[in-house]
């Protein structure tokens, strides 16, 4: 009797089950969900979430990226609870898009100590359900392009533009507050880019709030200005003029201007009263 011939059969169909095992597990195992809770906040060059994991920021721990490009990939789930996204690169930087479940709570651009000229570009829309600050900077000017991609900021202190920066819009991405925009430098609302270079300008960029019929308030140091939008329900403490604009539930110091009235802005007497020319009246 051939024993050998019988186990030798036997360790045959063994060993094809058990490769046949191994090609089910395989892709099991190398796909593997991990996720990562942060305990503090980080400082990273790049971070980089593979499909199918998870980085929970994990209460209010920031996430510092020091590299420039884009440090930030974000193919799996990316948990903001709190926290804050800080892009702190010396050079041009790519904000990675992230909307829907996959947000920001605070977005931050530009290091408070950095003496560089940044230029801060974005790939699709953003939305952080805090706020987006675009800093002043040390020696260095800090410039976010928006694009055509829309931005919605959802905290009560929703957008704050520094002293050395500027926010920047000549596209047609939409904006959508949450609260308020404070402006203390550069900011620029131009559909297309298009300025006063004629009529029949859509108003493709569109100034709204979350909450229909709840206005958000503006607050600004120096001039801002807008070209062909659409804004509805927003207010200021500051006057803001909108040319060849529209206008829906807008507090009284946002001021529609025609373009033909682009060389000799209206100016405030008192209450709501506009005069034209150049020369304050008290």
């Amino acid at each position: 009797m051939n024993h050998g011939g019988k186990y030798n059969l036997i360790f045959k169909r063994i060993a094809k089950y058990l490769f046949l095992l191994l090609l089910f597990l395989l892709p099991i195992c190398a796909k593997a969900a991990t996720t990562v809770t942060l305990g503090s906040s980080v400082k990273a060059i790049s971070v980089e979430i593979l499909d199918g994991n998870t980085l929970d920021v994990n209460g209010s721990n920031a996430i510092t990226l020091t590299g420039s490009g884009s440090p930030f990939d974000v193919r799996g789930t990316f948990t903001a609870s709190t926290g804050t996204v800080l892009y702190a690169g010396s050079s041009a930087t790519t904000i990675a898009s992230l909307s829907a479940d996959n947000h920001y709570y605070n977005l931050t651009m530009g290091a408070a100590s950095d003496n560089n000229t940044i230029l801060f570009s974005v790939n699709g829309e953003i939305e952080a359900s805090g706020s987006i600050t675009v800093t002043n900077g040390g020696s260095g000017t800090h410039t976010f392009t928006q694009g055509n991609n829309n931005i919605t900021a959802g905290g009560a202190s929703a957008v704050t533009v520094g002293a050395n920066a500027t926010w920047n819009n000549i596209g047609t991405g939409d904006l959508t507050l949450g609260g308020t925009f404070a402006n203390s430098g550069t900011v620029v609302f131009n559909t297309s880019n298009n300025g006063c270079t004629g009529g029949g300008i859509a108003d493709d960029i569109a100034i709204t709030s979350s909450a229909g019929g709840t206005q958000r308030n503006w607050t600004s140091s120096s001039p801002i200005e807008m070209y062909n939008v659409s804004v509805t329900d927003m207010t200021s403490s500051a006057d803001i003029l909108a040319y060849s604009s529209t206008f829906s539930n807008v507090g009284p110091k946002w001021a529609l201007v025609k373009c033909s009235d682009f060389s000799t802005p209206y100016n405030r007497i008192k209450g709501d009263t506009r005069i034209k020319g150049g020369t304050r009246i008290k």
